[in-house]
């Protein structure tokens, strides 16, 4: 199998980044390029805006930092790659962009969350994993460097 596509899905947390870093790395070894996807949810992100709320303005500052300092990793280690913020939920835009690009791996973090918030609403990871036809490969929280 021959991976010269990987698909990568942040919001920019520690978990993400580590995501970022490890395809970056990977891209780089297998000289293939990478999409940065940010699955932007508009009232996730209102959590943190204050009132009056502009969405625009905090899908332009998603798009921002997913070109900046999300992608920081990929810049360093000179991957090809291209970036894109698309409304929805992560599993949902995760799956429609493997299905749309010759992507041959989709690369995610772990954002280690447990509890009843998890069983509730669910993991990126497990959702992915049961939703789409590529491989998904979860990079730990606690992965050495």
């Amino acid at each position: 199998m021959t991976i010269s596509h990987v698909l990568v899905g942040t919001d920019g947390s520690k978990g993400a980044q580590l995501a970022v870093a490890f395809a970056a790395d990977l891209a780089a070894q297998l000289g293939a390029s990478v999409r940065l996807v940010h699955a932007f949810e508009p009232l996730v992100a209102m959590e943190t805006a204050k009132p009056p709320v502009d969405f625009a303005a905090l899908r332009d500052h998603a798009r921002e930092q997913l070109q900046g300092r999300w992608a920081e990793a990929l810049i360093g280690a000179g991957v090809a790659f291209d970036t894109k913020v698309v409304e929805g939920p992560p599993v949902e835009v995760l799956v429609k962009e493997a299905a749309n690009a010759d992507i041959g791996l989709v690369v995610i973090g772990s954002h280690g969350a447990s509890g009843w918030a998890d069983r509730i609403f669910g993991r990126v990871a497990t959702g992915l994993a049961a939703s789409i036809s590529r491989p998904v490969l979860t990079v730990p929280l606690d992965r050495p460097a």
